[in-house]
């Protein structure tokens, strides 16, 4: 019964990339979509955003890092998550680490940038290794020890990279 469960969110979720593909997204879409897997697995949203449009009832996870998402689930969050950033989104209110985020940076706060930065590598299963990341993110589900092990895109080393350089140029810690 599960993996016929598990295949079944597998379909889905590759109807969905496909149908995402078709045909351009809003922001509003996009940000549904995402916090749909976390509302189908028991996540407990913590935003007023996200409760207002999701709910809470029934849910039983309070923690978004165990949630828990297939890498199919994993790998659509964070290709959503980069058309967000890409669109200038506004991220916030739900699971998957929102918070933060849009094709500019120059905006942003520090927090916001360390977010969004962090947020490629949680997507990819970083451990982390600091106690704030460890905190915000937490490890559950983590598979990579070394950032050099993270298979990135280069889309995703970019932006990377522009956080890194306007937390630089904003003096963050």
């Amino acid at each position: 019964m599960r993996w016929l469960w598990m295949l079944a969110s597998i379909i889905a979720v590759l109807t969905s990339l496909a149908a995402s593909h078709a045909r351009a997204q809003t922001c509003q879409q996009l940000w549904v979509e995402r916090n749909q897997f976390y509302k189908n697995h028991g996540y407990c949203f913590k935003t007023q955003r996200a409760i207002n449009f999701f709910g809470n009832g029934g849910c039983s996870i309070n923690d978004e890092s165990a949630v828990p998402l297939t890498s199919a689930e994993r790998g659509r969050i964070a290709q959503i998550a980069q058309e967000e950033r890409a669109m200038s989104c506004d991220t916030d209110g739900g699971g998957g680490g929102g918070g933060g985020g849009g094709g500019g940076t120059a905006g942003m706060t520090c927090d916001q940038l360390w977010v969004a930065r962090n947020s490629i590598y949680k997507a990819h299963g970083y451990c982390f290794k600091t106690e704030r990341a460890i905190q915000h993110f937490g490890n559950g589900g983590c598979t990579f020890q070394n950032e050099g092990d993270i298979p990135l895109t280069q889309a995703e080393r970019s932006l990377i990279a522009q956080y890194g350089a306007q937390e630089r140029a904003q003096g963050c810690q």
